[in-house]
């Protein structure tokens, strides 16, 4: 069971076009390719993750992050707007990451944004709500109903540069149902089937710019 670290924060709310969904940012992973803990690298006066956060909170959106142990919980702690979230069992990868930072969400739809990926742009966000409500996602005057009701298109967002996808994705209602339904040891690619994916062009090459191995690091730092 993942274990929240901080304030889990407001009530869950309606997604329509007026508010900002969530965005769970997974960082339990191991960073096996980097050598080292990819989300706590020194990057620009603070951290990796700092900088995947702050676009997240530039965008307008509360933000989950999904560690292994108590460090951002430690840094974040006292921010009300960031919940820190426990993964029990990293080992099983990130989609049991994206699982826990899913439970804690308190918004219908939801983002997903990497750790790290510190050069994706806010703009990415509300090009993809632009998206979704071109999609048939409502207008927050035009939402009706009660706040677990699922609204809008049943399909996920992402962004494209060129024929690269990128991130984040912007996850609807049925997909998160699915995700909290899988089992940890799953892929996203096992929670995407029979979803069709909606890419939304972008002319910023951050939104498919990860930070995979240290070459990556020092080149974009």
């Amino acid at each position: 069971m993942c274990g929240a670290l901080a304030a889990p924060g407001a009530p869950a709310l309606r997604c329509a076009m007026d508010s900002v969904p969530d965005t769970v940012i997974p960082a339990a992973g191991a960073s096996q390719r980097m050598g080292q803990w990819k989300p706590a690298l020194p990057w620009r006066g603070g951290w990796v993750v700092d900088a995947v956060v702050a676009c997240a909170r530039d965008a307008g959106s509360r933000v989950v992050v999904v560690a292994h142990d108590n460090r951002l919980a430690l840094r974040y702690g006292s921010r009300p707007d960031v919940v820190t979230v426990l993964n029990p069992a990293p080992q099983h990868g990130m989609f049991s990451s994206i699982k826990c930072g899913v439970e804690a969400v308190r918004t219908a739809w939801a983002f997903v944004l990497p750790a790290d990926m510190p050069l994706v742009p806010a703009a990415a966000f509300a090009a993809l709500l632009d998206a979704a409500r071109r999609h048939g996602l409502p207008r927050e005057a035009d939402a009706a109903g009660p706040p677990d009701r699922p609204v809008g298109p049943a399909r996920p967002f992402r962004p494209v540069y060129g024929d690269a996808p990128g991130h984040p994705v912007l996850l609807p209602p049925a997909l998160l149902e699915r995700v909290r339904m899988l089992p940890p040891a799953a892929t996203m690619r096992d929670a995407l089937a029979n979803f069709s994916m909606v890419e939304v062009p972008l002319e910023d090459p951050g939104v498919t710019i990860d930070l995979d191995t240290i070459e990556q690091y020092r080149e974009y730092r």
